[in-house]
């Protein structure tokens, strides 16, 4: 059982690595002025941002931008090199990154209290209003912070992973994430950008977004599939926040790739009956290894 989650994780590391360097390989070629062009790595986080985000004219004409799933790495690299973007990509990038809080927003805690869970039930990111489970709040609300209190628990409790709701990783992180002396929670709230699973906003160290609904998102074969996509993009992203608790997404361990590949790991060992890695791989129309053979890993 250990060597097939073990290989089941390295199938899922190689996805998200030929997912982004596919995007590095073949995305625009356009001559970015004013940029560096002896810094590859910034090279590439410049590119990717003008793939994704940029204006049509911008995109390769063999490739169309590929769906967001997590929008973290892109908000990460977006920090690092706002000054040489286009007025395109920093216009989605800083409208994205400053959303104010909406009014009118009620708050539910994980039995834990380590989770503060926003949410509405009208408006376009309102969560679907069922109550089956007989709880003052819906469904949907209630099994967010059930799973967000299920993947502290494996995270940090079983695997001993930072713990970024008291703050013992690096100094400066811990400064960032809010008092050095207190315990924080972490605050999720709902979305509705079409397509994006969700992200963790590295502008506000402890806020992860998640989407309202996951209607549409893809089948997991599973009976509920919103509720799958909802445990393994809760798992992801506080993944990131531990990352960032970590080491602030400095160095190496800092790289899209990297990030990218850990937090996707650690959807199948906290979630392994979601396995959503499999969408990437029977996906034809993404820029996997697994469906373009002319691609290479650098």
């Amino acid at each position: 059982m250990r060597a097939l989650k073990q290989i089941a994780c390295t199938v899922t590391g190689l996805v998200w690595l030929s997912l982004f360097w596919g995007y590095t390989a073949h995305g625009s070629d356009r001559n970015l002025t004013g940029f560096p062009a002896d810094d590859r790595h910034r090279y590439e986080m410049v590119q990717q941002l003008e793939q994704q985000f940029g204006h049509p004219e911008s995109h390769s004409s063999m490739e169309e931008p590929a769906s967001v799933r997590c929008l973290t790495p892109y908000f990460h690299m977006y920090e690092q090199v706002k000054n040489e973007v286009s007025p395109a990509v920093r216009s989605k990038m800083e409208s994205s990154l400053h959303r104010e809080q909406e009014a009118g927003l009620e708050a539910y805690y994980s039995e834990s209290g380590r989770f503060r869970i926003l949410y509405r039930t009208s408006g376009s990111n309102a969560v679907p209003e069922t109550y089956e489970l007989g709880m003052d709040v819906p469904d949907y609300v209630y099994w967010t912070a059930y799973y967000a209190d299920s993947t502290y628990r494996y995270q940090v409790e079983t695997l001993g992973f930072v713990d970024p709701t008291v703050m013992r990783g690096d100094q400066d992180c811990r400064q960032s994430l809010g008092s050095a002396t207190g315990d924080s929670l972490i605050t999720i709230e709902y979305h509705n950008d079409s397509g994006v699973y969700g992200w963790f906003d590295p502008v506000s160290p402890l806020q992860i977004f998640v989407h309202h609904t996951f209607e549409g998102f893809p089948d997991y074969g599973l009976e509920d599939n919103a509720l799958a996509a909802l445990k393994v993009t809760i798992a992801h992203e506080f993944k990131h926040v531990v990352q960032y608790a970590s080491n602030c997404f400095r160095g190496s361990a800092g790289h899209y790739s990297i990030l990218e590949m850990d937090a996707t790991m650690m959807e199948n060992i906290v979630f392994p009956e979601v396995n959503d890695y499999l969408n990437y791989i029977n996906n034809s129309r993404e820029p996997s290894l697994f469906h373009r053979p002319e691609y290479s890993i650098p």
